[in-house]
């Protein structure tokens, strides 16, 4: 629920989205994606100062979606990416890791507007 810049303001974060732009970088390589430079320290450098760029609140709009109970992309961007993974054996650890978090929230967020709106309640 916490917004891109402040995902990048913890150590943890920038960690974690290092992590999940290497697993990303691993299965484009798996399919033949490259060229000089692409993928390389540099250029996954630039990837994070670009996010850090974003106006402070920014969120993906996946994440915006799962808070809303609304349906995502959540398993046509991410279970896509780890079914890609799958058929080249590419491991994804970080990736499977929060895919499968952002399922269970996915999933109690929905019930909880489910709920919400029968009983009438916000």
């Amino acid at each position: 629920r916490a917004s891109i810049d402040q995902v990048l303001a913890v150590p943890r974060g920038v960690r974690l989205y290092e992590s999940l732009l290497a697993e990303s970088c691993a299965v484009a390589q798996a399919y033949g994606i490259s060229y000089p430079g692409l993928f390389d320290e540099e250029w996954r450098g630039a990837r994070c100062a670009d996010l850090k760029r974003l106006p402070a609140g920014s969120s993906a709009s996946l994440s915006r979606d799962i808070i809303a109970g609304k349906p995502s992309e959540l398993h046509d961007q991410l279970g896509a990416l780890l079914r890609l993974a799958a058929a080249k054996a590419v491991p994804t650890p970080v990736f499977d890791v929060v895919y499968s978090s952002l399922c269970v929230v996915e999933a109690a967020t929905a019930e909880e507007h489910i709920q919400q709106n029968e009983t009438g309640s916000y």
